[in-house]
């Protein structure tokens, strides 16, 4: 775990606070108000919804948000909500307002997908349509063989 990007933080009574996020365990209660000192915390930045808190001893706990409703969301998600807050004049550090921030981002992507996807789609028929129009055209130069034309050689057939 030691390969994961990590930070000094003290422990509050609401928590350990990371990037304007809450995240708490119960195992923190007994480091709430220590003066002695801070502890390490390190993160994922694939997956904010959890860190890793090293107690003394070198035991290591995990914190998740402290607020459920904020959906997992990595680092770069993360900013990028933050900077369409500060964009849309959306001050502070409410975890609602980056939830909802998320969501909506993550609703735009899961349908430009679809229409992307039935765009897609409706190319590829579309051009194997023109491709069938294109090989009624070639063998329109094409004539039936004439069956009752004696004249041709006869091959010999196996009736089954």
């Amino acid at each position: 775990m030691s390969f994961l990007p990590s930070e000094q933080r003290q422990v509050r009574r609401d928590g350990i606070h990371l990037f304007d996020l809450r995240y708490w365990s119960d195992a923190l209660a007994g480091y709430v108000g220590r003066r002695d000192g801070k502890v390490v915390v390190r993160y994922d930045p694939r997956d904010l919804s959890a860190v890793w808190v090293e107690l003394d001893g070198g035991r290591c706990v995990e914190a998740r948000y402290r607020n459920l409703e904020i959906p997992p969301v990595s680092l770069w998600e993360y900013r990028e909500a933050m900077q369409k807050a500060r964009a849309m004049g959306k001050m502070g550090t409410n975890e609602l307002i980056l939830a909802e921030l998320i969501r909506q981002q993550r609703q735009i992507e899961g349908e430009s997908r679809a229409l992307t996807k039935a765009e897609r789609r409706s190319r590829e028929r579309n051009s194997a349509m023109k491709g069938l129009a294109a090989d009624d055209r070639e063998s329109e130069g094409l004539r039936p063989v004439d069956t009752g034309d004696t004249s041709r050689p006869m091959f010999k057939v196996e009736r089954w």
